[in-house]
């Protein structure tokens, strides 16, 4: 409700999902091209996988309902690792990142091995094991596998994707090197890496918003206050807000900080998006999401030129 500036969050329900699966859904997508909603899913059901679920988006005269269409799994999806998924050019092609380098075998005991936990900090500080992984399907038949391959490599730490709305490029937020790689998309659904822009800080997830020709994500200041949170300390308030960055036609960026926050209402912020003249903001340990109004003024805003 528009008048009394309200946003309402309802339940969508789910049909046709497997029952035999669980749903634990990290990165999400939607598609305004397909009406798809793609999730990313750490199942740990009775078939233990990781793997994206396809959902198709039906909408009625005043609600919303999703409806099971397929499930993309891989050999090359290590358990626990994948991160955040995009739609292709067309329905039948995706974009997955795995933002860790191997998998976490203790994910679906619900507890993580110390040996674990140091593997994961090690490999994003200081090697570059992490990827983006392209997998294409053929629509008609649902009971074929999909094909899966590796498109990109090099990242510390692959976390958001997001393509632009001609489908001709993609962004990847490579979270520990505060950093955003942008890739032209060729006619064979290959990426070629265009160039490199430096972020303020680290980011998350990355959306591309059509309206305001920008693309918008969560970030967080303060390295040091992610990595106890991801360390298990519950106690520690990360800080964070939203960064939006603007293309411009002579291939530099405006990027802008737009809202900080010090974590005490939402605690690790994740995500980040415009909505009828607000800032939401969500997070993974947090309940609901945080309503902003947009501030009248950026905190900072500066022209930034990408590296080759």
């Amino acid at each position: 409700d528009d008048k009394e500036k309200k946003i309402q969050t309802k339940m969508v329900p789910i049909s046709g999902f497997p029952a035999s699966k669980t749903f634990n859904p990290h990165g999400l997508s939607f598609s305004n091209q397909t009406q798809r909603v793609y999730a990313v899913n750490h199942d740990c059901g009775t078939h233990v996988y990781e793997g994206i679920e396809i959902f198709r988006l039906v909408r009625g005269p005043s609600s919303l309902k999703l409806v099971y269409e397929r499930s993309i799994t891989s050999a090359s999806f290590p358990l626990g690792a994948m991160n955040d998924v995009v739609e292709g050019a067309y329905l039948g092609e995706l974009y997955v990142t795995q933002w860790l380098a191997g998998s976490i075998p203790e994910q679906c005991a619900g507890h993580e091995s110390f040996v674990d936990a140091l593997k994961v900090k090690i490999n994003a500080l200081f090697r570059r094991m992490s990827k983006v992984h392209r997998c294409v399907w053929d629509t008609e038949k649902p009971e074929d596998a999909a094909r899966c391959s590796v498109v990109a490599e090099g990242f510390k730490g692959a976390n958001g994707i997001a393509s632009d709305p001609d489908k001709k490029q993609l962004f990847v937020i490579d979270a520990p090197d505060k950093a955003m790689h942008v890739f032209d998309r060729t006619q064979d659904g290959s990426l070629h890496l265009k160039h490199i822009l430096q972020l303020p800080y680290l980011g998350d997830n990355v959306e591309f918003d059509a309206d305001a020709g920008k693309l918008t994500m969560a970030g967080s200041p303060l390295m040091h206050e992610v990595i106890k949170r991801l360390g298990g300390d519950a106690s520690v308030e990360v800080s964070g807000g939203m960064i939006t960055v603007q293309p411009l036609t002579n291939a530099s960026y405006i990027v802008q900080e737009i809202l900080m926050h010090d974590g005490s209402l939402m605690s690790f912020v994740s995500s980040a998006v415009f909505f009828h003249g607000n800032i939401l903001l969500g997070s993974p340990p947090s309940d609901g999401v945080l309503v902003c109004p947009i501030p009248e003024h950026p905190i900072s805003s500066e022209v930034r030129s990408p590296s080759l």
